[in-house]
């Protein structure tokens, strides 16, 4: 029994040290990461290595240790250098209050500079502010010119917000066959809510489009 004992001891205390092997080769490879991405981002001026950098501090499972303070600091970088999905990331930082408080006048800022690259999710969180008068007048007419642009761009989000703006008559005549169609693009483009209002207003027009 005793000896039955010390082999389990020895085979703990042999998984403990390999665990902490293990461990530290994973620290290592976090740390030549990260090294190596500040090195292209900060004196390289690579913007993809920033946007990357940005992307690893904001995830709360990746491979570096989650940073928000960080994750803006690196794409408002990339973001300078006319990287467009980082202006989306920070703008989107700002709508949510993620890492910092709300602030849709900087979320608009850089939502527009994404938009004005042709970053169409940029357009429809775009179009959701003159919706909702966040931080500009309504204008549900602007709003219908941003998410055409967005959906023409692929944007799930975008076609799906069109769809609601033609099943509502908002900046355009209300129509559910546009409604039906946009719906529809949203969810073959997979956002998902486009599939769930696509079958409700075909049960609506009873397939008459």
């Amino acid at each position: 029994m005793e000896t039955y004992i010390l082999i389990m001891m020895k085979f703990k205390k042999t998984f403990i040290l390999l665990a902490l092997f293990l461990l530290s080769i994973v620290n290592n490879t976090a740390n030549a990461l990260e090294e190596s991405l500040k090195e292209s981002c900060n004196n390289n001026n690579y913007m993809k290595a920033c946007s990357m950098l940005a992307l690893f501090y904001l995830e709360e499972d990746g491979p570096l240790e989650q940073d928000l303070s960080k994750a803006a600091t690196f794409f408002k970088k990339a973001c300078a250098g006319n990287w467009a999905s980082a202006c989306h990331n920070i703008g989107y930082m700002n709508f949510d209050g993620i890492g910092m408080e709300k602030d849709f006048y900087e979320s608009k800022r850089y939502f527009q500079q994404a938009c004005n690259m042709d970053y169409p999710d940029s357009c429809a969180y775009l179009a959701i502010f003159y919706i909702e008068g966040y931080a500009v007048e309504k204008d549900d007419f602007k709003a219908v010119e941003l998410v055409e642009k967005s959906c023409e761009g692929d944007s799930g989000h975008g076609c799906y917000i069109l769809g609601g703006l033609y099943e509502r008559g908002m900046g355009v005549r209300k129509n559910l066959c546009s409604s039906l169609h946009f719906y529809g693009k949203a969810c073959d483009i997979k956002f998902s809510a486009g599939c769930s209002h696509y079958a409700r207003v075909l049960d609506i027009t009873k397939s008459d489009c």
